[in-house]
């Protein structure tokens, strides 16, 4: 199984990525764009652990409330949802990888977000972000 899964990612995974900071109270993170089906759906899975200011910007533009798993992840994460005016809406820190796609929870902001951000496990700590905050993308 694991093989079929090393030739799905090596056949389909997204090569290229756009590059955007974001900018949070006095951090800049260099954030990987996840702005398509595919870069979405893949997002860090298989990737290499995140330097400290390096992340995962997922943009969805449509107001919804997207999901984040872990499956096939190698390193555990933080992740914030971000609403359309910039604003953080929730967070999870320290989310774990999963190797089974049976059991790998499904995390999920309890409001419309136009953003998700993975980061570094332990980011959200070190920056002292809390909900209300607000992040810009340059």
């Amino acid at each position: 199984m694991k093989l079929w899964l090393d030739f799905l990612h090596a056949l389909f995974a997204p090569k290229d990525y756009k590059i955007k900071t974001v900018i949070c109270k006095r951090h800049r993170i260099k954030a990987f764009v996840a702005d398509t089906y595919f870069k979405k759906g893949f997002g860090l899975m298989y990737h290499k652990p995140l330097k400290e200011n390096e992340g995962m910007l997922f943009i969805f533009n449509d107001n919804s409330r997207p999901g984040i798993w872990m499956y096939n992840m190698k390193f555990p994460i933080d992740v914030a949802w971000i609403d359309k005016s910039g604003k953080i809406v929730h967070a999870v820190k320290n989310a774990q990888p999963r190797k089974s796609i049976f059991n790998s929870e499904i995390y999920k902001a309890e409001k419309a977000s136009e953003y998700v951000l993975e980061l570094s496990a332990g980011k959200i700590a070190r920056m002292e972000v809390r909900i209300g905050d607000r992040i810009r993308i340059l």
